[in-house]
């Protein structure tokens, strides 16, 4: 049954005026001026206490390392955050690594890639891969390259745990597919939240779903789809991964809800990794909406929980 917390979760969205947000390309536009007036990556306070805090610059980008204060052998998590390409990581997004952090005994890794439409999306695979490498033993200048795959045939290594939420989902998935591309060690798993895998949102369930998602809306999203392709097509396999090959990932995990208009994104991924017959974990919950699994509610906790399981089994 349905908590009561998960029931007004709806709601309260709504009274926020977070779908507004995403009600045409003007809204998106407006919400970006908005954002670079505020802009601040810094972990709080409250983290830096609880938890040791690094950061370095990556290909000009900060990453930081949130590690328990005992320190642990485990392979790292590397968390690429979601916003719809055009929004700084949130406080939520902090909570939730913390939650990992604390849960999993491991650090975890945060790359504070650049924003759309300043950046487009070779601009963020170009720091979400040089931290893949700097992470997997290589040496940044030899961090998978955009274009040109080279000749993979060194054995199969597994590498960090990658997790990533909505935008963040669609990156983690083109970063693991890079990373299988160029012969780079693979996550050990990938773990996506209510990712966003195609851009163009012209599934005709996403269209339908948009009458009863509270927080998401197509036109916006399409509008922010556009900026982060910059010149290339939406349906590129950098900018929409749905599109580029799902074979020799290793074991994807996918966490989705029925109120969510990205949904047929997760489906889609996951009736192609079924198809393939590649290793992957499917959880959809009935009326749960975008990103539920950060939210503070009951059905959030199952979810982590199912979560840090897969984690303890990567």
């Amino acid at each position: 049954m349905t908590s009561l917390r998960a029931r007004l979760l709806p709601l309260a969205l709504r009274l926020q005026g977070r779908k507004a947000d995403y009600r045409s390309a003007e809204a998106v536009h407006r919400r970006i001026a908005r954002e670079r007036g505020r802009l601040n990556h810094e972990p709080p306070s409250q983290l830096r206490r609880e938890h040791r805090v690094s950061v370095q610059q990556v290909e000009g980008a900060p990453v930081y390392t949130v590690a328990p204060r005992v320190r642990s052998r485990r392979p790292p998590i590397v968390y690429v955050h979601g916003g719809a390409f055009i929004a700084e990581i949130k406080p939520q997004h902090w909570s939730f690594i913390s939650r990992l952090v604390r849960a999993t005994g491991r650090a975890v890794v945060v790359p504070i890639y650049p924003l759309a439409p300043e950046h487009d999306a070779r601009d963020m695979y170009r720091v979400l891969g040089a931290t893949w490498a700097l992470l997997t033993g290589e040496h940044p200048r030899t961090a998978p390259a955009l274009d040109a795959a080279r000749d993979a045939r060194d054995p199969v290594v597994a590498g960090p745990v990658l997790v990533g939420d909505s935008a963040g989902g669609g990156l983690a998935l083109g970063l693991a597919q890079l990373a299988r591309d160029h012969g780079a060690p693979r996550p050990s798993l990938t773990a996506l939240l209510s990712p966003w895998l195609d851009v163009a949102v012209e599934d005709p369930l996403s269209i339908e779903l948009d009458q009863v998602d509270p927080w998401l809306s197509v036109p916006g999203l399409r509008e922010a789809g556009r900026l982060v392709a910059g010149a290339d097509r939406p349906d590129h396999p950098l900018v929409s991964p749905l599109y580029g090959e799902v074979g020799e990932l290793g074991p994807v995990a996918i966490l989705t809800g029925t109120r969510d208009l990205l949904l047929p994104d997760s489906r889609r991924l996951r009736d192609r990794l079924r198809e393939a017959g590649e290793p992957y974990d499917y959880y959809e919950a009935e009326g749960m909406v975008h990103v539920w699994m950060l939210t503070p509610i009951p059905e959030a906790s199952l979810a982590f929980t199912h979560l840090v399981q897969l984690i303890r089994d990567a």
